[in-house]
């Protein structure tokens, strides 16, 4: 009974990889991740389904594959979070990748073993004991851990960055209930090794609870596909770019003085009470301070300026920044003139400083003491922010409100 369940759903996650790796048209590199990591699971399945029915055994070269692919999973949903964050390769994925490598060059000998000299030595638990299972355990563990932690991070830079919809937040739900989901399963797989490592044997329930829950997984993969295709399958980072680009509709000559005229007076509340200090301003507050709705204002910032929520602010906490990096009066550090800025640790306000500059506030100052001294340092190319400010004061009482565009 057990084994045709495995069986079954191992089809079905076969299949479902084929649907994400050929049927998608929206994000094919995100979607083609996630197709990787539904077709590893299946394989997974697949031995393990083959293994209660009594049949794997009679497959030889067939035995430590699912150990090698357990490896991969954790990087794959790393990948998949990235790439459908509109993020590229990042030096943590390619570790991770290398730490996959590892495992299978570890595993080589084995794999390049006779089938009468596997079926000899039986599995690696049974030839390697005790040490082997710790060691494959933690390290299986660790993967996943690390794994979601820097997915989590990816997601948090995501939001940050791109501000989406109430309608486009439920994909970072389904993400991060995806990471929680693995997470919870490399928990129970590292409870078993401890079970096995103090008494000798795995339970058979506690093998049939984690296979069942990864089963489920691929359940909730399919649901989502099935239940809300066309969002699943878009990549969150256009969907939010597409929010920016959609064509105004026809307006008055009133309508647009009075977008005009609401465009200054948040210019003007950000610049005047320097509101973009607050580390916890959110869009509702700022609404609530213009006595607009959340949504109207929303629009306002995405359709008259041309960017989101976050990256208004911080653009403005970043031309204070900058300023207070020429003057420093005070003669604080960075990390201390970023606190005041509103920024609520250092990668946020390094990566929004990388983001709007084209360099780290390091390679800025230098910039400047370059051009003091009639050096040839020039800016990075292709950098999305003119540096004007080469020369400004930090006494202003805030920086110059940005034009669309900028």
């Amino acid at each position: 009974m057990l084994a045709t369940f495995f069986l079954l759903m191992a089809v079905h996650g076969s299949f479902l990889a084929i649907v994400l790796y050929f049927g998608s048209t929206q994000d094919r590199t995100a979607n083609r991740t996630l197709g990787h990591m539904v077709a590893a699971l299946s394989l997974i399945l697949w031995l393990h389904g083959l293994g209660v029915a009594g049949v794997r055994q009679h497959f030889p070269h067939l035995k430590e594959v699912d150990l090698a692919l357990w490896f991969l999973i954790g990087p794959l949903t790393y990948s998949y979070v990235r790439r459908l964050c509109g993020q590229g390769r990042s030096r943590g994925e390619r570790l991770l990748y290398l730490s996959f490598v590892g495992v299978v060059l570890a595993l080589l000998p084995f794999f390049t073993l006779s089938a009468q000299e596997k079926i000899r030595l039986g599995s690696l638990y049974r030839t390697f004991g005790l040490p082997a299972v710790i060691a494959v355990t933690s390290l299986f563990t660790l993967m996943i851990f690390v794994s979601v932690l820097l997915a989590r991070r990816a997601l948090a830079e995501a939001l940050e960055d791109h501000s989406p919809t109430d309608s486009d937040l439920w994909r970072f739900r389904w993400l991060r209930r995806l990471l929680a989901a693995l997470a919870f399963y490399a928990t129970q797989d590292a409870l078993s090794g401890c079970i096995f490592a103090y008494f000798g044997f795995y339970p058979s329930w506690l093998l049939t609870v984690n296979f069942t829950g990864y089963a489920l997984l691929l359940y909730g993969v399919a649901y989502l596909m099935v239940v809300h295709r066309e969002g699943f399958l878009k990549p969150i980072k256009s969907a939010v770019q597409q929010k920016y680009k959609a064509t105004l509709p026809s307006r008055t000559s009133q309508e647009r003085d009075q977008a005009r005229a609401d465009v200054d007076r948040l210019h003007a509340l950000l610049r005047e009470e320097q509101l973009y200090r607050r580390g916890d301003l959110s869009l509702d507050a700022l609404a609530n301070r213009l006595e607009m709705s959340r949504h109207h204002l929303s629009q306002l910032i995405n359709q008259e300026i041309g960017v989101s929520f976050h990256d208004l602010v911080n653009r403005y906490r970043i031309e204070e920044a900058k300023e207070r990096l020429l003057g420093n009066s005070d003669s604080l550090g960075p990390l201390e003139i970023a606190a005041e800025a509103g920024f609520g640790s250092r990668a946020s306000f390094y990566r929004a400083f990388k983001k709007h500059t084209g360099m780290t506030p390091r390679q800025f100052l230098l910039l400047r003491s370059s051009r003091l001294t009639g050096g040839t340092v020039e800016p990075p190319s292709g950098s999305p922010f003119p540096l004007k400010s080469l020369t400004a004061s930090s006494k202003k009482r805030g920086p110059k409100a940005p034009e669309k565009g900028w």
